[in-house]
């Protein structure tokens, strides 16, 4: 781009962006500065993440009273109804072809087996999280803002390695855990942790390298933390470890949310993320102005994401039901804690509900209208 074009683009911005735009390009050159020496602090037994109002809480963190600190109601508020041996029960019983496609799903992941968005593999083991699970060549590494995403330089297409990296799939393996109480979902779970967070420090590499792909991987840990701590046993270290990710994706998003860069269903993905892991961990630092933010800009934004027949803007019926999941994620978070979204946000949402109920075929499938991610 010539420096003719930049100026007419610049020109185009209202004064909004780009003072956030300025703010963003300071804060980045601090981030990179200071990353190695962050680094070297998140890694020191006493980091300590907890919210000053309670000291207590990263005693309990360090010593063997982990378990206790996330049955502390000051610290973490409920996800979704408590699971229970009973509730597993009437799953089984009540869902039977729904529970074998799920221990089926739960297999294939045991053994590493993917298929999606349009194709399908199996990794070795351990898990190569760099490389492009296709050709198993790596993406490159280092600091995230090092990582040119969009370049076709790269061995393959960025969405395959970052679908990995969600870890949505270890959802089904701590499901099938909860369901089953079998040894081999849990030992596949932990170790699937471990090795993610061992092999992908905090902003390094191509997993930290998009703000919407941290803000999916948060809330799949949410789901894998419910469901795994539905199980019988669970291990501390990996409940630390999951409590850190947590508290660094709401670091990282906290600074990264794209207000300008791609307001829409990336933002809503993002934010909605940013409010869970405030919301539903009040004991952090910085958590009530998370939640409280993000809860905001996901207000402010329900009727700039669906249009008042409850459509989505970005005319996709793929992104209109991706949009729509964020925010019932959100509402449900504060219904099952006792609190009610706004209005607002209700009747959207129910009209962005109505309209994908009417959007839907008989036979339960979608037309596939607008950009859709099939890679």
């Amino acid at each position: 781009m010539s420096l003719k074009q930049k100026i007419k683009k610049v020109r185009r911005l209202s004064a909004a962006e780009i003072i956030y735009r300025s703010k963003e390009r300071l804060y980045l050159a601090k981030e990179r500065r200071e990353h190695p020496a962050f680094l070297r602090k998140i890694a020191r037994p006493d980091f300590d993440f907890f919210s000053t109002q309670y000291p207590e809480f990263s005693e309990m963190f360090r010593d063997d009273r982990v378990f206790d600190l996330l049955n502390d109601t000051r610290f973490r508020r409920a996800i979704a109804e408590p699971l229970t041996r009973q509730k597993g029960e009437q799953f089984r019983e009540g869902f039977p072809e729904e529970f074998q496609r799920a221990l089926q799903r739960a297999d294939a992941f045991l053994e590493n087996r993917f298929s999606f968005l349009g194709v399908s593999f199996q990794l070795p083991d351990p898990i190569p999280w760099q490389s492009d699970p296709v050709s198993l060549k790596p993406f490159p590494g280092g600091f995230y803002q090092d990582i040119d995403i969009f370049t076709n330089q790269n061995p393959g297409d960025v969405k395959h390695v970052w679908e990995v990296n969600r870890l949505q799939f270890v959802i089904e393996l701590a499901k099938a855990y909860f369901l089953t109480g079998e040894e081999k979902y849990r030992l596949k779970t932990e170790n699937l942790l471990i090795d993610w967070y061992e092999k992908n420090p905090y902003q390094t590499g191509i997993a930290w390298a998009s703000a919407l792909e941290v803000g999916v991987r948060a809330l799949a840990l949410i789901w894998i933390l419910y469901f795994y701590l539905g199980g019988e046993k669970q291990d501390a270290k990996v409940l630390r470890i999951l409590l850190k990710l947590f508290y660094l994706s709401g670091h990282y998003l906290n600074h990264h949310l794209s207000i300008y860069f791609s307001p829409y269903n990336h933002l809503i993905g993002e934010t909605a993320a940013l409010f869970a892991i405030g919301y539903l961990f009040p004991g952090f630092k910085e958590a009530g102005a998370w939640a409280h933010k993000a809860l905001q800009i996901l207000d402010d934004q329900v009727e700039k994401q669906f249009h008042p027949d409850g459509g989505s803007v970005e005319q996709a019926t793929f992104y209109h039901h991706f949009t729509l999941g964020f925010y019932l994620m959100t509402m449900s978070f504060l219904q099952h804690n006792g609190d009610v979204p706004s209005q607002r946000m209700k009747r959207r949402v129910e009209k962005a509900l109505e309209f994908a109920m009417y959007m839907t075929r008989p036979d339960g499938t979608l037309p596939y209208i607008g950009d859709i991610d099939d890679a």
